[in-house]
């Protein structure tokens, strides 16, 4: 009796503790800052631990949800810049560009636009440009070299519109033309430099010639130096003309006699 009571005094049962949850922990913070990321928070199964084959607490240890979900402010930034364009002049100092876009990223969501040029813009093809030449218009036709008989005038062009330069070509074809003219027939005398003299009339070229008319038939003239050719001595001297002749006269000293020419006028 007294072993049997010693035994039942030693020996107890068990009781099953089931488990229970601690409070919630504060949410974690959010995964982004922007643009929809997550959170969560946390609880522990130890609010009582489960013992002595109790259950495990029921339910998840985490909540899991969305926080931040505001678009994200994005500032623009600048992509590469493309290609150069074509100069806008082959010569003579053109203009050349080149652009990039505000897309790498695009701004968006209140971002700020890309800081800096959007084109670059330089010189190019700076070297002078070959200008090859161009006539101008023809001049008017000059006066007839005769009044008739048949001369000739002409007409003149320049090279200058434009001029050629910087290693361009000299302009194609004729500076000048030349035509025929008072064609008809000369009705007697002679004709010199356009002017029309009878037969037997004497004038004179200024103070170069004195001309006559020899036979107004055929139009032949004759023209001899208006002032003499002198062969004198050593001591004399020629002397300007007097005012209002052409030739110049001679002077020598009182002692020296002069040959004139033959046939000697005072022009």
């Amino acid at each position: 009796m007294i072993e049997n009571e010693q035994y039942r005094f030693h020996t107890f049962w068990l009781i099953a503790v089931n488990g229970g949850w601690s409070v919630w922990s504060q949410w974690s913070l959010c995964s982004v800052s922007c643009g929809g990321g997550q959170h969560y928070r946390d609880r522990v199964c130890n609010n009582p631990s489960p013992a002595n084959g109790g259950q495990l607490c029921s339910g998840q240890n985490r909540e899991t949800q969305s926080c931040n979900e505001h678009a994200c402010v994005v500032n623009g930034g600048f992509n590469v810049w493309s290609q150069w364009s074509f100069c806008s002049l082959t010569c003579g100092g053109g203009e050349h560009y080149r652009d990039r876009a505000c897309n790498n990223p695009s701004p968006s969501n209140g971002g700020q636009l890309c800081s800096g040029p959007y084109r670059q813009i330089q010189s190019c093809n700076e070297h002078p440009c070959v200008v090859n030449g161009g006539w101008n218009v023809w001049s008017q036709w000059s006066l007839c070299s005769l009044t008739c008989g048949g001369g000739e005038h002409y007409r003149d062009r320049a090279c200058n519109n434009p001029i050629p330069a910087n290693g361009g070509q000299l302009c194609s074809g004729p500076y000048r033309q030349i035509q025929s003219c008072n064609e008809q027939p000369c009705v007697g005398g002679c004709l010199y430099k356009g002017h029309a003299y009878q037969e037997g009339h004497n004038w004179q070229d200024g103070c170069n010639y004195i001309c006559a008319c020899v036979d107004g038939n055929i139009g032949v003239y004759k023209c001899y130096p208006l002032c003499p050719t002198w062969n004198l001595p050593s001591v004399c001297i020629m002397e300007p003309p007097a005012p209002g002749r052409c030739c110049p006269q001679p002077k020598c000293p009182d002692n020296i006699r002069i040959d004139y020419p033959v046939g000697y006028q005072d022009h």
